[in-house]
């Protein structure tokens, strides 16, 4: 059943009408800036210089080999991976409390892959860079998990990460 259209049913509203214009604008992000705004108008890949590294310590039975234990013996920090970064706060989602969070730069992150291959664990990042690897204990209760994601320009810290 046609009624005509949408707008027979609504009051005018001035909020409804920018709010339509900015969902308009947001389908064309190419549109907001003329051409010769860009310094450089060449598209490539996005190359984060900071990373997001989240070690979350994962209830359960876990039999990730290598171990945590592993893993520490090879730890280019003097913070052992368990106690690395802050922890993140109950906002950050599911496993916050057990999560911890700390920014790396790109030399950090080469320290923590080499970490990761000397322990005899294996990374595959997708191409942007980031990557999981879980570790398990010798008593296969728990594991930790390490996730490395990366920060956006406009970020520096962990801050609105999610443990996740």
């Amino acid at each position: 059943m046609d009624q005509g259209v949408e707008e027979s049913y609504w009051l005018p509203s001035a909020a409804r009408t920018r709010l339509d214009r900015l969902s308009k604008q947001l389908l064309q992000p190419e549109t907001w800036l003329p051409s010769d705004a860009w310094a450089d108008a060449t598209q490539r890949q996005y190359e984060p210089a900071a990373f997001a590294l989240l070690l979350g310590r994962e209830p359960g039975t876990y039999n990730a080999t290598p171990t945590i234990d592993e893993l520490s013996a090879t730890w280019p920090f003097s913070v052992p991976p368990l106690a690395l970064g802050e922890t993140m706060p109950a906002s950050a989602g599911p496993l916050a409390e057990t999560t911890r969070c700390t920014a790396l730069t790109k030399d950090d992150v080469l320290a923590v892959k080499d970490s990761i291959v000397r322990a005899g664990g294996s990374v595959q990042p997708s191409p942007d860079g980031s990557f999981v690897v879980g570790f398990g204990t010798r008593d296969q209760q728990d594991g930790l998990v390490l996730r490395l994601r990366p920060l956006l320009p406009d970020r520096a810290s962990c801050n609105g990460e999610y443990a996740l």
